[in-house]
């Protein structure tokens, strides 16, 4: 007797326990009318009809459509794939070809580097020049004294102000050509 009560308490909580966890479904009452239905239809007729409620929705051309069809969603950030179309090419040509590439891009950068560094060198010089005579010309207003101190003393601190420029600029210079030696060392090696 207590079997008996175990099994019919343990079948009562799984089946009940599904119809409440359906119950919470957007429709509401579908889950209460399956387990109805599931209590009154021997399980070989809810086989059938399932089978059937499947054809009518999927004739069978549509199911294989379905089945190979492939999902619309594309993952993101696979990498750039190179190698994926190669345009006839074998991989080692492909390889070959991209290593061409590569080195081209980086004797481009090279060249770029090194036109900056010129143009730069180029600037530097003709300010050095300019602060140079603007040095002068502030010497001249000093010993002829036909300006006031003050116009002397700020232009004296206007070209403090333009060395240190320059000295910044000719630090970054400098740094310049130190990462164009690096880069030309490691494309040697």
């Amino acid at each position: 007797m207590k079997k008996i009560f175990i099994y019919t308490l343990s079948i009562l909580l799984f089946v009940g326990g599904t119809a409440f966890a359906q119950g919470n479904s957007k429709g509401k009452g579908k889950g209460k009318d399956k387990s109805e239905q599931h209590e009154k239809e021997p399980k070989g007729q809810e086989k059938a009809k399932g089978k059937a409620k499947k054809e009518q929705l999927m004739p069978e051309n549509k199911g294989m459509e379905t089945l190979n069809k492939k999902p619309d969603k594309v993952k993101k950030n696979n990498g750039n794939a190179y190698g994926k179309n190669k345009g006839g090419l074998t991989g080692r040509e492909f390889g070959q070809l991209r290593s061409q590439e590569a080195r081209a891009k980086v004797k481009k950068e090279l060249s770029l580097l090194e036109e900056a560094i010129a143009t730069s060198e180029r600037q530097l010089a003709e300010r050095e020049e300019k602060l140079a005579e603007a040095r002068d010309k502030v010497e001249i207003m000093k010993e002829e004294e036909s300006v006031p101190e003050e116009q002397i003393i700020t232009k004296e601190l206007i070209l403090k102000e333009i060395e240190r420029r320059l000295k910044d600029l000719a630090d970054k210079i400098g740094t310049k050509k130190t990462l164009l030696e690096e880069m030309n060392q490691t494309t040697v090696e």
